[in-house]
């Protein structure tokens, strides 16, 4: 009756649908291999309906459609066909990792990662050359050259994929020569302007007044008047780095005195004159200075010193000293000592 519990029912063999398969052995094929036709067993799902799809879960955990047969009740036991991979919705693996790629795209990735790698390491020595320019002079061209043949070395073909690696390869050896060219075009200039002022200043350092020193053996507190004729003033750059001291007025022993009185302003330049010369202890330093065109250097551990100052009480019919080393009177030091006694050493 109706009111009687229905009992699941299987369809192995008698159910017609089954019968019109062909198929009315029980359980599976023989021969279960790949692409054959095979059949698994599932119940129909609660209020499916004849001739209603729902999905089956195959023995090896794939799903699969399946139509409910006519006659079939829910809860009862259908066979499904199963046509190998072919009719089976399999969810798609996860891949793990890197996927595989095709050649191509794995040298065409290589070949930018290895690009950028160079990129970097060439910018880095285009910058590191600038530096290296700039405190060394000369010395950074060869980190430039260096960029550029780094890219050189690679094969022709190599070279062609790496166009950002070229690009810097070559800014590198333009910058390297063009600065190699700014060297060579400064060295030149400065040999032309060192010539020429060696041709300059070679009547002067010829000429003995101009370039006249205090005798080394004079005691300290002598006092002498020299005379500095006219074409010793007249060029004050000769003087530069052959004048040592000059702060506080005490220039060290072996500066040319004519030097001296025209960088302290006794002499104006252009213009000779008589100065007086006073003999100063050695000391430990004197610092070099530059006033009215001269630059002087500095000196340590000097022997002697003296100060130059205008001769208040010279005049043209005054005897010049023979205590000037330089001088047409030679290097006599028998001038007599100065009747008065040393001054203080004059202040800037």
């Amino acid at each position: 009756s109706s009111s009687q519990t229905r009992q699941p029912s299987l369809f192995r063999h008698s159910h017609p649908a089954f019968e019109a398969m062909g198929d009315t052995r029980q359980g599976f094929p023989p021969h279960d291999v790949a692409g054959a036709q095979r059949f698994f067993e599932t119940s129909v799902p609660k209020g499916a309906q004849p001739g209603e799809n729902f999905v089956a879960v195959a023995p090896d955990g794939s799903q699969v459609n399946a139509i409910v047969p006519q006659g079939a009740a829910p809860g009862d036991i259908i066979r499904v066909p199963w046509v190998g991979q072919q009719s089976v919705l399999q969810p798609q693996p996860i891949v793990m990792g890197v996927p595989i790629e095709d050649h191509a795209t794995l040298e065409e990735g290589r070949a930018t990662r290895e690009e950028e790698e160079a990129v970097q390491v060439g910018g880095a020595m285009y910058a590191l050359g600038w530096c290296v320019c700039c405190l060394l002079g000369p010395c950074g061209p060869l980190l430039w050259f260096a960029t550029w043949a780094m890219h050189r070395r690679r094969p022709r073909e190599e070279r062609k994929r790496l166009p950002r690696e070229r690009a810097i390869a070559n800014l590198s050896c333009c910058t390297g020569v063009t600065a190699c060219s700014v060297h060579m075009v400064l060295f030149l200039a400065l040999l032309i302007f060192m010539h020429r002022r060696a041709a300059t200043c070679a009547q002067l350092y010829h000429t003995g007044a101009c370039m006249q020193t205090p005798d080394e053996n004079l005691l300290t507190g002598f006092t002498f008047a020299t005379y500095c004729p006219e074409e010793c003033t007249a060029k004050s750059k000769c003087y530069d780095a052959r004048v040592f001291g000059g702060f506080g007025g005490l220039y060290v022993g072996g500066s040319p005195i004519c030097g001296a009185a025209l960088q302290r302003g006794v002499l104006q330049k252009g213009m000779g004159g008589l100065v007086e010369v006073e003999i100063y202890p050695g000391g430990a330093e004197s610092i070099g200075v530059v006033a009215n065109g001269i630059r002087s250097m500095s000196a340590f551990d000097f022997s002697q010193g003296f100060v130059v100052r205008q001769c208040s009480e010279c005049d043209a019919t005054s005897p010049i000293s023979s205590a000037a080393n330089g001088t047409d009177a030679g290097n006599a030091t028998t001038a007599a000592p100065a009747t008065s006694s040393a001054s203080s050493l004059p202040r800037v």
